[in-house]
């Protein structure tokens, strides 16, 4: 599989049927595509050969594509199919793909394009349209010459448009609602397909240079896969370059990351944002950050993103919810890059998330939590119905984020300005959770309340300056503590 924002593209490893695919636009849906197919068939002296009956099929990624090799009778065929960068940075839903045949020695081709609504990548794909040689009905197709057509596709019915250096017809010439194929000769040839939501956009993209866009695409790619490992192993290698391009696949601007594309259709944000952080792209996590803090819940928390978000606004909460995996987030971002802006930009967004956090899991206020703690995915799920060891060491995670926040600010003004009294307890708590900790919660009692804090003489940031000044800090907490 591969993928360029709403465009997704797959083929099938067995079978090299070919999916175009874009993501549920009016829906929720966490696992079905919107969906037409592709198949490539051989023509050998005067037979078409389907898909299932070649003999040798090996199908590959490779930086913004997916290829398949197909051996049959002595003829080689490559099909290889390619999101175009399009769609990113649009308020229209919208993308392109590129479809190319190459034969040797040259075979006529013949490529047939079928419709669908949905396609289900894990529980769907053995009963689904790419594991038969037989495409269904394009729905409301229409021929613009020979070398051109449209149609709607999916269940949402999206407007799609074709372009081929073949030759296009219909199945059933006296049908809107038919199977099309695209007869290539001379060895070679392509298809582009474009997808919009609005019929007017597609018009304009129909008009791209596909030749161009495929260069552009392989440009991109080139200078995405600068950062690189070179180790004695190739499969090392292999696995950082086919990380790092999978990432790209995956992420939706602005807010995240899909946890993969043949499975969630969801946006995990927090399990690659470190990621992003190491190999330059610290601007993704940081868009992530903000757009998840900016759009919490009503009570605070942070919230989950589905890909129709920008068009459908909606959002949700899985099981012990997101707080403390979008406090990593933060953590993790200040300590790479030293962006003091989004540091007081993030300050209360992490507060909110920690009262709403301490508001849902900490009813007897004794600051150790009961927390159905989601730790990256549901299948390691951590059930904590009372007050628990785990979910704690997270709140005190979210205490030191906060309190590393606080490092880079103005201390004193902030620690003057945040004590509140607590929901139930009847004590003083200094709302910014002092400063970097080794996680051990220390007390101060002053009558007729009592401060709570964290400090630590072993600062462990990165940022450099933070090694100087937290010890400084830590003293000047205390000074303030013991005269108010």
């Amino acid at each position: 599989m591969a993928a360029h924002h709403y465009s997704v593209v797959c083929t099938g490893n067995q079978m090299p049927s070919s999916a175009i695919l874009t993501y549920p636009i009016n829906e929720f849906r966490v696992q079905d595509y919107n969906s037409p197919q592709v198949d490539a068939c051989l023509v050998m002296d005067g037979t078409v050969i389907k898909p299932s009956s070649y003999e040798k099929v090996e199908v590959e990624d490779y930086p913004g594509g997916v290829k398949a090799t197909i051996n049959h009778r002595g003829v080689s065929m490559v099909a290889r199919i390619t999101p175009l960068l399009t769609g990113r940075g649009s308020d229209i839903w919208q993308g392109a793909v590129l479809y190319e045949i190459e034969s040797e020695p040259a075979q006529e081709v013949l490529v047939y394009l079928g419709g669908g609504e949905t396609i289900n990548l894990i529980w769907g794909f053995e009963s689904s349209i790419m594991k038969q040689d037989s495409v269904a009905a394009l729905e409301e197709a229409r021929l613009r010459g020979n070398s051109a057509m449209g149609f709607t596709g999916g269940k949402e019915d999206i407007h799609v448009g074709l372009k081929t250096s073949g030759t296009v017809t219909l199945e059933d010439e006296d049908s809107s609602n038919s199977p099309a194929k695209v007869k290539i000769s001379g060895g070679s040839g392509y298809i582009l397909t474009c997808f919009s939501e609005d019929a007017g956009q597609l018009k304009s993209l129909m008009k791209m240079d596909a030749m161009a866009q495929k260069q552009a695409v392989e440009d991109y790619y080139q200078n995405l896969l600068f950062s690189s490992i070179q180790t004695p192993e190739k499969v090392m290698n292999e696995a950082f370059t086919s990380a790092i391009y999978n990432l790209e696949y995956s992420w939706l601007e602005p807010f995240g990351w899909g946890e993969c594309l043949h499975h969630w259709l969801a946006l995990w944000y927090m399990q690659v944002t470190a990621a992003a952080d190491w190999i330059g792209q610290a601007d993704r996590s940081r868009s992530s950050i903000l757009a998840h803090g900016m759009e919490p819940f009503e009570n605070g928390a942070i919230p989950m993103f589905n890909p129709n978000h920008l068009k459908q606004g909606k959002k949700r909460r899985d099981w012990g919810g997101a707080n403390n995996f979008w406090a990593w987030q933060v953590r993790h971002y200040v300590k790479q890059t030293g962006d003091l802006e989004f540091a007081r930009q993030t300050i209360p967004m992490l507060d909110r998330a920690i009262e709403q956090t301490l508001d849902e899991y900490d009813p007897d206020g004794n600051l150790l939590i009961a927390w159905g703690l989601q730790i990256g995915n549901q299948e390691d799920f951590v059930a904590n119905p009372y007050d628990g060891s785990v979910p704690t060491m997270e709140l005190y995670n979210m205490f030191n984020t906060r309190a590393e926040l606080s490092a880079l600010q103005e201390i004193r003004k902030l620690l003057q300005s945040g004590a509140r009294k607590p929901r139930r307890s009847g004590r003083l708590c200094i709302r910014n959770y002092g400063l970097k900790t080794w996680g051990v919660l220390l007390t101060i009692r002053i009558p007729p309340g009592e401060f709570y804090l964290t400090a630590s003489t072993r600062p462990t940031s990165t940022l450099p300056f933070m090694d100087l000044w937290i010890p400084m800090i830590n003293i000047l907490v205390f000074v303030i503590c013991l005269t108010g």
